[in-house]
């Protein structure tokens, strides 16, 4: 389950941004997530968490494009992001998407949260969350 993204803030002092995520599949224009949030950010703190309104169950080998529109002064990013990041068993593969400025390599999004659900032999569920960084 996706719970939300993780962001870099800013590079300033105290700024201020309208963030726009949305969660959509590669292969329809339908839209799964999509959250807006007004963020207050200071230098001093490197990423902030954006959180859905609800968690989005992700399906195994379907691909989606997490969006992001961010309006406001410049924002940290980072460097050296790799292509496949494996985290609790779950391998999240990511790629370039054609005219965005965040690229596999550098970027704005430093982290995913999501939970992973494990059955247990004798009971339920349990859920571990986890952020991908």
């Amino acid at each position: 389950m996706l719970h939300g993204v993780i962001l870099y803030g800013s590079v300033d002092d105290n700024a201020e941004y309208d963030a726009r995520v949305e969660i959509f599949s590669d292969t329809d224009s339908n839209v799964f997530e999509s959250s807006f949030n007004r963020l207050t950010t200071t230098r001093m703190e490197h990423t902030y968490e954006i959180m859905f309104n609800k968690p989005l169950p992700l399906q195994s080998s379907k691909q989606y494009i997490v969006s992001l529109q961010l309006t406001g002064p410049p924002t940290k990013i980072g460097s050296g992001g790799k292509s496949d990041c494996v985290n609790e068993g779950v391998t999240f593969h990511f790629k370039n998407v054609d005219g965005s400025k965040t690229t596999v390599e550098k970027g704005q999004l430093p982290g995913l949260l999501f939970t992973v659900m494990k059955k247990k032999p004798s009971s339920g569920a349990s859920v571990k969350t986890k952020s991908l960084r």
